[in-house]
């Protein structure tokens, strides 16, 4: 079997498109992330190819899936094969950027299923639609095809505790509370790209809070400057979850202590936090911020989470308060 990891984005973040109305294309880079045009031309002029998916592993080669490519591929059944194909171009998308603003990207591979399939055939035994990314090379991100996922109903089973700003925000955003729910599980993929991401640049450690928020910081920095739209969701539902979620777990030792034990509305709030640190280096700073934090570990040797915090904050003034916050419950 291989190598598999849970992380908490692992088991709370689904990309899947939603059904009231399909986000537009991806757009080409722009500005400090814009990849060169003669990568962004190739990759327009190239479709994606289709076809039986004759090299698929022996726990998903029984579910009859198609295997589309271009320059990465996923594994889609029929008639979910829109979905996979716009996730495909998604994340396309953002390679292209973290390639452009980072240096390097990494490879991956995408697989979509529906609930019968999730039931049969994911390696790893959560509830359909809370996807995972694998430690294999390349590391494999499993999505949920449809909109049906657990994650959604999470969110608005929580509606009630939300602000009404905060509902009102994610209303503005996706139009419509519902549709919004549903959104933050497809924009939620680009975090699952981010930790595949922080192991290319090699800024993973084993501070698990340092992790998800680095991871965070790929997600949304790259949706700030691309895919402004997609920001707000996925900022505006984590605020309202923050709001609405009353954890018995309140710590960052604890979140490094149980980890994927904890419950997933838990497992939102913390995500909260760590996009509202996300927000305050990336909006201020871009790419510049995560480029900083891979030179301070090159620097520094091993990260701790003891040090996590002294290392962070003269990169991004404002984490001694923060975890500061955290240690109060």
């Amino acid at each position: 079997m291989a190598n598999l990891r849970v992380t908490a984005g692992t088991v709370l973040l689904a990309c899947v498109a939603c059904s009231r109305t399909a986000p537009e294309p991806p757009r080409e880079p722009q500005g400090q992330g814009a990849a060169d045009d003669t990568h962004d031309a190739t990759r327009e002029a190239r479709e994606p190819e289709c076809g039986p998916d004759e090299s698929a592993p022996p726990a998903l080669a029984t579910l009859g899936l198609e295997r589309c490519h271009r320059r990465v591929e996923v594994r889609v059944a029929n008639e979910h094969r829109d979905r996979g194909l716009q996730l495909l171009g998604w994340v396309e998308h953002m390679l292209e950027y973290n390639e452009a603003a980072f240096g390097t990207a990494p490879d991956v591979s995408l697989v979509m299923l529906d609930a019968a399939q999730w039931t049969q055939a994911s390696p790893v035994p959560v509830p359909y639609g809370l996807p995972f990314i694998t430690d294999e090379q390349p590391p494999v991100a499993y999505f949920p095809a449809t909109d049906d996922h657990a994650l959604a109903g999470l969110i608005e089973s929580h509606r009630a505790a939300m602000k009404p700003v905060s509902v009102e925000r994610i209303e503005r955003a996706a139009g419509s509370f519902e549709h919004g729910a549903a959104m933050f599980a497809f924009v939620g993929g680009f975090h699952e790209i981010g930790h595949a991401q922080a192991r290319a640049l090699g800024i993973e450690t084993r501070v698990q809070w340092f992790n998800e928020l680095v991871a965070t910081s790929f997600a949304y920095g790259y949706m700030l400057e691309e895919e402004p739209e997609l920001a707000a969701v996925w900022d505006g539902v984590l605020q309202g979850m923050h709001e609405a979620v009353q954890p018995s777990h309140r710590t960052l030792a604890e979140f490094d202590e149980i980890y994927t034990g904890l419950p997933i509305d838990t497992f939102l709030w913390f995500h909260a936090a760590f996009q509202q640190r996300a927000r305050a280096c990336v909006d201020t700073q871009g790419p510049a911020f995560l480029r900083a934090v891979k030179a301070n570990l090159e620097a520094e040797g091993p990260l701790t989470s003891e040090d996590a915090v002294d290392r962070l904050n003269p990169i991004c003034p404002g984490f001694t308060e923060w975890a500061a916050g955290f240690a109060a419950g």
